[in-house]
């Protein structure tokens, strides 16, 4: 009597039954993340199967992890608001679009601190980062995340207000509130000046310093001296920024302060062997337009 054997991807590879062991090989993980085989995924991912000595083992733990995040994003709104939560410590959803809808239903369960927090410090800094896309993401979807953003400012101001990472090994907040400016400011939410104001200054200088592209776009005067203060950071990017945002949005009342820069500042760069006075020169050009706009 003959005996059939229905082999499994996991079986091919463990049984001798199946014929001859093999070593999985990314091209097998590949395929069975296609196919969404978890079960041969978390073999290799655990170790029970030989792999070729390459990133195979890594690339099943991540494929897993895919997978159950999409499971996970398609099925949003029937997840629990804990579940939805451990995604985001696990990582297990990384494509913003999905990101975004967790966001909106975090939203819904009363934890847009993690949209701050969490999703928004996602990325390098500019808006070509995900944090960024996400937030724009989110508000798309009609959720009024500006109002949500201000009460999440005046209920956490302070030094600490966006100063440390949420959880070990997750984002600085700094790029969280980079991108959150950045948003605000493509947003024109300008009407919320007047309550952040005293959320930033209560802040570190960071803060400072990543708001203030938004303040002054929105001329929002009262956020003047984050800038004025700035001028005398240690570091010429700081008083860069300063300088630059000082022109957009300052007063004669700044000027001098702007004119003893844009003269004794020390940071410079070589190009094409020449000493070229960066802050000085941007600090000068912001001089300028303060005057142009008084007359």
């Amino acid at each position: 009597m003959k005996t059939s054997f229905v082999c499994t991807a996991a079986a091919v590879f463990a049984l001798v039954g199946c014929g001859t062991i093999f070593a999985v090989r990314d091209s097998d993980v590949r395929s069975a993340q296609e196919k969404k085989d978890l079960d041969f995924l978390k073999k290799v991912c655990s170790g029970d199967l030989r792999t070729s000595g390459g990133s195979e083992q890594h690339s099943a733990c991540q494929a897993i992890k895919e997978i159950e995040g999409e499971s996970l994003a398609e099925n949003v709104d029937s997840a629990d608001c804990g579940t939805l939560e451990k995604s985001l410590e696990s990582s297990v959803v990384r494509n913003v679009d999905q990101l975004a809808k967790i966001g909106v239903k975090l939203v819904k369960c009363g934890k847009a601190n993690l949209v701050f927090e969490d999703l928004a410090a996602r990325g390098d800094f500019g808006t070509r980062a995900s944090g960024f896309q996400i937030l724009m993401k989110i508000e798309d979807s009609g959720v009024n995340l500006a109002e949500e953003f201000v009460k999440y400012a005046q209920s956490n101001a302070g030094p600490q207000f966006m100063a440390a990472a949420p959880r070990p090994g997750k984002n600085n907040l700094k790029f969280a509130i980079n991108h959150i400016s950045l948003w605000l400011d493509a947003r024109k939410h300008y009407n919320h000046c007047s309550a952040l104001v005293p959320v930033v200054r209560d802040a570190s200088e960071d803060v400072k310093l990543h708001t203030l592209i938004y303040f002054a776009n929105g001329q929002c005067k009262d956020a003047v001296p984050f800038g004025v203060e700035l001028l005398s950071h240690s570091k010429p990017e700081y008083r860069k920024i300063a300088c630059s945002n000082l022109g957009v949005f300052g007063d004669t009342s700044v000027v001098p302060k702007l004119e003893i820069v844009a003269e004794t500042d020390s940071a410079y760069e070589i190009v094409n062997l020449n000493k070229i006075y960066y802050v000085r020169d941007i600090c000068r050009a912001s001089t300028g337009k303060i005057k142009l706009r008084a007359k």
